[in-house]
């Protein structure tokens, strides 16, 4: 609703029509502005509800009053705002009487504006127009003299100046007139100086003109005039008192003030006899009263904008000429009920500081005088001085620094007064402050614990601080002290309890770090009421043992300031206390402080020395423990100055003493408590002793066997109890309650040599260009002195609750239980170490893990340790990246590797549980790597889709549609199984490396030329280029020579073949020398052989390549279960790319992955007409292989056959296949040999049926220049020319589309009713540097028409044709009809080659 257009129906409408026609019509934009009822509400409401709103936040964090106030104003505010827009809604009922307004205001402004343009056009014609049309001045006086005398004696000026010339001083006469008027200025100036003040401080006399300056007030020019009576002439009147921030950058003198003062001074001079004195004498006044208000201006601007009780000005009165100023101003709290609580406690001095500022009217010879209130001893300011820009701030800090001196002074000699006496200097100079150093007894005190006095240069107050201690309230009491009436006897009490608090803040502080809680009196203590202790104290209770309570008291003494007391009070089964008095400096005595550096210095021929010591067989050599104090004696021998330390040291209870004592006191608790429960289990042991060497107290086994004493456990802990020389307890107390125990072995078991035999050059694998190089150099420097592990040490990490000594004793039988289960077999072991040092390496043994590294390159790792969860021992292996950084020049690849006995580490852990004989698992795992090697290696897992299968097969459709090809898996300690498609061959491992292979099909064997496939290779040969002769000791006796060798091992017959087992324990010694086998050492067989799966550089060297044996027919596809023996060797040779043909075991077992399964295809379509549009004819399966004869491609009526036959060869073991055509013409051979090289590298690998079916319809395509474009290709992607940057290849198989997209049926499809052939094929990048991705590939159809000789390439997985692909297929066919050739391979060689110019690929998305 507008205010100005609301109807209002109560007036009628012609009461006011005469007054409406004559007024004129206010146009639209030119009344007065109007505003909605409806904002003005909305406007109103909104204010309501945000005031309302803050309010709501604002009140739960003011007190009750402000509370109740805030809600009155927000109600009172509110209600007139409402009560004015009820006026408004009021007043529009009548507002029809004031419509004519408006009309009236606008003719009024009219009128005025009339007005306006009337005197400026005036303005315009005086100035302007008129200006020209004035009348001329008349000669009235020529007139009168003409008239008069008849002549004319003046010529009018303005003709003189025209025509006349005028006479000019020349230079000479300029000089002399200044000359001239400088002596006369010399003249007058001597003649009063006598009777000018001395604060003029500047006389310059140039130019005929006299310059007379005193310093912040003003500065004059005067000149005489040439007249009979000496007329001066101010010239020019300068101020001097400045102030910028007063006069906002100007001068405090408006120029109009200058130019009355300028008149004042030229009336006065020109009537007095001395005119430098009189312009003096009044300047002088005007200045100084000009400074007394700048100093006034600037006292009420400092004390608004730093502090209220900074400075005021309490009385300024211009006219008398004084200014008086209050500074630190110190009123009663109750006065200032605002005041802050802190100030009120402070601010208890009485003394009022006030300058008094003043001027003498009669004294010219002064400025502003400066009268202080109290009058001070020191050397304050008695005037101000005379400067340019004068200013309070400065003045005052100027007092005030003296103020604070005085205070500081006073301050000092009450402290001196304290006894005992210390120490106060003064510190600073900018801003002075006392160090009053409070810790008497110390001979220097931390300066954070230092009291630091000074005074508060805005309040007057004193200020006291000790950093240590923080807002301490005996420091707010002792600043009321010194601001008051500063008491010697009330400052000496509060400066005793600060001393205490101090002591007690310090000792709080060296807690912190210790595992002990401070108890809170208020929540009650048991320990204080039955004892008397010191008012001031600190109840320190052991988390690690809780029956003992430390209480510490401080009391003030006159002499060292404070004495402090322990009590060590201990709780006995919650009811009896025991409390004892304890000395500290006792303890710091007796505790060592480690002096390595002078002690013992540690060399090959001490460590040697103490290695015999350790080792002999005297008792009291190994048990032989110094006293502490005798080890003090000899430690501090001849030392004197330290024996006067220890003499006249005294406690001081500085901070590193306290951390000592306390330290001292919770390890020795905590080994009387260790002490007390060995004893109590009847556990031998020596005294708490103190090392000297180290520090630290100390606890020494003598009985280790009494550690364990279970009946089942007592004779293997005994056996490792034997081997022990010494076992200590120590105490790691800077982190948590650590324990060490420190085991030294009399003879370690076994000692590493891993790092060792490498750098001694027993294993020629590490390069020197490698990490591996200088981390065997540093292990060989560390362990160039002794390669026996003597002693090692547990930590015992123990929770600071509870009872801690018993808790470690019930680990400890834990730990030693672990490691005798770990030390027995390994000690076993240890005996019979010296057959096994040319197989395996011991990397590592800390009686918790042994670690030993076997196999060829010593690259693979057996761990064994023992689970004190479970009770069982855990076999686990892992692989040595023992590699060089370069191979051959380059840098070398590094391939993830894992060790092949991680396949059998559950069973081995099994059995290494049930034997307990960890030299059966070394013996094991030495001859069973390099076979377990080769059978992954060749029999590595692999896993091919099944969903085609499904779908031609009609299998069970819950079927999973992923299959494995090949794979291995354990079946128990010894024995593989391998797994290729339906057939299961299983490995039994034997000595030597050897192994027996057999066919454990279920069922009926499967496994069809199995024996054949053994027979038909040799063994690895000796003499070979990888000098592989360390395979030596796994190669069969076959001549006398070798019988009599006792490095070669002699197999038994293979009746009496058996699994690997470990040796008799009765006579282990002797029979191990009879039947253990020195092996030759195997480190330098490149691992290489075992993974490389290239071919050799000479395929056809007979050295490299033997030939084949004489296979017996009747075993050539055998299907059989009797075992066969494969040696060491003939394995290695199976596993092998030696003649460029690949793996024979991994052809092998892919071979019977592959011709089962598109069997079970063939063998369902072997009663129909026809198998994924192909038409069959005739269908042969067997174990061995599979046929499938086909129909060609009828184009011309053609009744030609194609065979198709997939076969296990006898002569290879490896997938073969025929192509026989009948009826038709015989391709050539070139042809048929590269279809079937097509089908052994891109069709077979696929494992797809569907790939076999459109490899045969392929085959089927019987016309010449058809067949020629699809040989074209199959060679495209046979051999795959790198330099290109796309590369074209048969699709074969279905693939995943995109999403959101129709899946499409791929493959090869021939129409009989169009002539029509039609594939597939995908173009990809040739080269990838990352994993290929989806979007990376191209998936084209192609559609050849046989009668109409035309080529459709389009898409997968689009919608439409692309007319980029179209154009250059158009293109093709014009060159190829010219031709006369066949355009099919052209037009896809053509798309391939514009393929990256070709747009992205459209999506198909109609059918989701």
């Amino acid at each position: 609703m507008d205010a100005l257009n609301y109807q209002n129906p109560s007036p009628a409408a012609s009461e006011d029509s005469d007054v409406a026609q004559l007024l004129p019509v206010v146009p639209d934009r030119e009344g007065p502005p109007t505003v909605s009822l409806a904002v003005l509400l909305d406007f109103a409401i909104q204010q309501a509800l945000h005031e309302l709103t803050i309010l709501s936040e604002m009140l739960p964090i003011k007190d009750p009053v402000d509370r109740k106030k805030a809600i009155v104003q927000f109600a009172h505010a509110t209600r007139l705002m409402f009560v004015k827009m009820l006026a408004i809604v009021k007043w529009l009922r009548t507002s029809k009487k004031f419509e004519p307004l408006s009309s009236i205001c606008y003719f009024l402004d009219q009128q005025a504006q009339q007005f306006v343009d009337t005197a400026d056009k005036l303005f315009e014609l005086a100035r302007v127009e008129l200006q020209q049309a004035r009348l001329p001045l008349f000669q009235i006086s020529t007139a009168i003299d003409v008239l008069t005398t008849g002549t004319y004696p003046r010529l009018p000026l303005i003709i003189k100046d025209a025509f006349v010339a005028e006479d000019k001083l020349t230079t000479y006469e300029t000089r002399q007139t200044i000359l001239l008027l400088n002596e006369r200025l010399v003249y007058f100036l001597v003649k009063s100086a006598s009777s000018l003040p001395s604060r003029v401080s500047m006389f310059r006399i140039h130019n005929g003109t006299i310059v007379m300056r005193v310093k912040g007030e003003f500065q004059i020019r005067i000149t005489v005039l040439p007249r009979e009576k000496p007329e001066f002439l101010l010239l020019s009147v300068a101020i001097l008192v400045k102030d910028p921030d007063i006069g906002a950058g100007m001068d405090l003198v408006h120029p109009l003030q200058l130019n009355t003062i300028h008149e004042l001074v030229q009336s006065r001079i020109s009537l007095s006899n001395e005119p430098f004195l009189e312009a003096y004498r009044i300047l002088h006044s005007f200045a100084v009263s000009l400074q007394l208000d700048v100093l006034e201006c600037q006292a009420r601007q400092l004390g608004r904008t730093i502090a209220p009780n900074y400075i005021r000005v309490d009385k300024y009165d211009p006219y008398k000429g004084y200014l008086d100023v209050q500074y630190w101003i110190n009123e009663r709290t109750a006065d200032r009920p605002g005041l802050n609580p802190r100030l009120s406690k402070l601010l208890s001095n009485t003394v009022t500081y006030k300058m008094h500022i003043f001027f003498d009217k009669d004294d010219l010879n002064s400025g502003l005088f400066i009268r202080h209130t109290p009058p001070s001893a020191g050397r304050l300011l008695d005037h101000v001085p005379a400067k340019r820009h004068i200013s309070m701030g400065q003045l005052l800090s100027e007092v005030i620094e003296v103020r604070i001196r005085e205070r500081l002074l006073l301050v000092r000699q009450v402290l001196s007064g304290v006894p005992p006496s210390s120490q106060v200097h003064f510190a600073g100079d900018a801003a002075p402050a006392l160090i009053y150093e409070i810790i008497v007894h110390e001979q220097e005190s931390p300066i954070n614990e230092h009291l630091h006095i000074s005074i508060n240069a805005f309040y007057g107050h004193v200020v006291c601080q000790i950093h240590a201690i923080g807002q301490h309230e005996d420091l707010r009491a002792l600043e009321k002290e010194f601001n008051g009436a500063c008491s010697v006897i009330e400052v000496t009490k509060i400066i005793n309890r600060l001393r205490i608090a101090i002591m007690m803040a310090r000792y709080r502080t060296a807690l912190a770090v210790s595992q002990t809680k401070i108890i809170n009196e208020n929540n009650g203590c048991a320990v204080l009421k039955h004892y008397t202790f010191p008012k001031d104290r600190i109840v320190i209770h052991y988390q690690r043992e809780t029956w003992h309570y430390l209480v510490i008291g401080f009391e003030a003494s006159a002499e060292a300031g404070i004495d402090v007391s322990f009590h060590l009070v201990t709780d006995y089964k919650g009811n009896h206390y025991n409390c004892v008095k304890i000395n500290p400096m006792s303890i710091l005595k007796k505790s060592v402080i480690p002096k390595f550096c002078d002690m013992f210095e540690y060399t090959p021929e001490n460590l040697r020395d103490s290695e015999e010591d350790a080792n002999s067989s005297s008792d009291d050599t190994i048990d032989r423990v110094l006293n502490s104090d005798e080890m003090l004696d000899d430690q501090y021998e001849g030392d004197g100055s330290m024996d006067m330390a220890r003499k006249n040291s005294k406690w001081t209870g500085s901070d590193s003493q306290v951390k000592l004592v306390l330290a001292a006191l919770d390890d020795r608790i905590l080994f009387t408590n260790l002490a007390y429960c060995l004893e109590k289990q009847n556990i031998q042991y020596t005294a708490v002793e103190t090392d000297p060497i180290v520090g630290g107290p100390y606890i020494r086994i003598n009985d280790i066997t009494s550690v364990c004493p279970e009946d089942n456990a007592k004779q293997r802990v005994t056996a490792f109890a034997e081997d022990i020389a010494s076992a200590v307890i120590r105490l790691d107390n800077r982190r948590a309650a650590v324990f060490l125990l420190e085991i030294t072995m009399k003879e370690a078991p076994l000692a590493p040599n891993f790092y060792q035999n490498r750098a001694m050059g027993r294993n020629l694998i590490v390069p020197e260009n490698s990490y591996a190089g200088a981390l065997v150099e540093n292990e060989n420097v560390r362990l160039a002195v002794d390669r026996t592990t003597r002693s090692f040490i547990h930590e015992f990490t123990m929770t600071p609750h509870g009872h801690v000594a018993n808790t470690f004793m019930e680990r400890v039988k834990d730990l030693f239980a672990m490691w005798s289960h770990l030390y027995e077999v390994v000690k076993r072991f240890s005996s019979v170490y010296r057959f096994f040092e040319k197989q395996v390496d011991v990397v590592s043994y800390d009686f918790y893990k042994l670690s030993l590294a076997y196999g060829p390159q010593r690259a693979y790792i057996l761990h064994l340790d023992w689970d004190k969860d479970t009770h069982k021992f855990v076999v686990s292996f892992s692989h040595f990246l023992h590699l060089p950084m370069k191979q051959n020049g380059k840098p070398r690849e590094y391939t993830k590797r894992t060790n092949p006995h991680s396949l059998l580490a559950t069973h081995l852990t099994e059995r290494m549980n049930d034997k307990r004989d960890l030299i059966d698992l070394v013996h094991f795992c030495v001859n069973t790597i390099i076979p377990l090697r080769c059978i992954t290696e060749a029999a590595r897992g692999r896993v091919r889709s099944l969903k085609t299968y499904c779908s031609l097969a009609a299998s069970d459709p819950g079927m999973l549609n992923v299959g494995v090809v090949t794979d291995v898996f354990p079946y128990a300690y010894d024995t593989v199984r391998v797994m290729a498609g339906r057939v299961t061959l299983e490995f039994v491992f034997l000595n030597s490396g050897a192994v027996l292979l057999a066919d454990v099909t279920p069922g009926a064997p499967a496994a069809p030329g199995l024996a054949g496939l053994v027979d038909a290779y040799e063994d690895y040969p000796k003499p070979n280029p990888a000098n592989l002769d360390e395979l030596a000791h796994y190669e069969v006796v076959n001549s006398a020579e070798e019988a009599s060798n006792p490095q070669i091992v002699h197999e038994p017959p293979l009746e009496d073949l058996q699994p690997p087992g470990s040796l008799p324990p009765a006579d282990l010694e002797s029979e191990l020398e009879d039947l253990m086998i020195d092996l030759p050492n195997p480190r330098s067989i490149p691992d290489e052989i075992l993974t490389d799966r290239t071919p050799a550089k000479k395929k056809n060297d007979p050295k490299t390549a033997p030939p084949k044996r004489r296979i017996d027919p009747r075993r050539a596809l055998e299907l059989s279960r009797t075992p066969i023996r494969i040696s060491c060797r003939r394995l290695v040779r199976l596993c092998m790319n030696l003649d460029g043909k690949g793996i024979p075991f991994e052809n092998y077992l892919d071979a019977l992955a592959f011709l089962p399964r598109v069997a079970d295809v063939v063998e369902r379509y072997a009663n129909t007409d026809t198998m994924g549009h192909v038409p069959l004819k005739t269908v042969n399966n067997a174990p061995d292989h599979f046929t499938i004869t086909a129909s060609t491609m009828k184009v011309n009526n053609e009744t030609g056959l194609v065979t198709l036959k997939c076969y296990l060869s006898p002569d290879t073991y490896s997938l073969k296949n025929a192509i026989i055509y009948e009826n038709v013409e015989q391709p050539p051979d070139v042809v048929l040999n590269l279809m079937k090289k097509f089908f052994s590298k891109c069709v077979a690998p696929l494992y797809s049926e569907r790939a076999v079916i459109g490899f045969l319809n392929l085959c089927r395509v019987t016309l010449p220049l058809p067949r020629e474009s699809i040989l074209h290709l199959m060679q495209t992607q046979l051999n795959i020319v790198h330099d290109a940057p796309y590369q074209v290849a048969f699709q074969l198989t279905p693939v995943a589309p995109p999403p959101g997209v129709k899946a499409k049926d791929l493959g090869v499809l021939f129409t009989y009713e169009t002539k029509t052939l039609i594939f597939n094929i995908c173009i990809r990048p040739a080269k990838i540097s990352t994993k290929e991705r989806f979007n990376e590939r191209r998936y084209f159809e192609v559609t050849y028409h046989f009668v109409n000789k035309t080529v459709v390439i389009k898409r997968l997985f689009a919608k439409e044709e692309e007319p980029a692909i179209r154009k250059i297929i158009d293109e093709q066919l014009e060159r190829s009809r010219s031709l006369n050739e066949c355009p099919l391979w052209p037009c896809i060689r053509a798309v391939r080659d514009n393929f990256g110019n070709l747009q992205a690929e459209p999506v198909d998305t109609s059918n989701p």
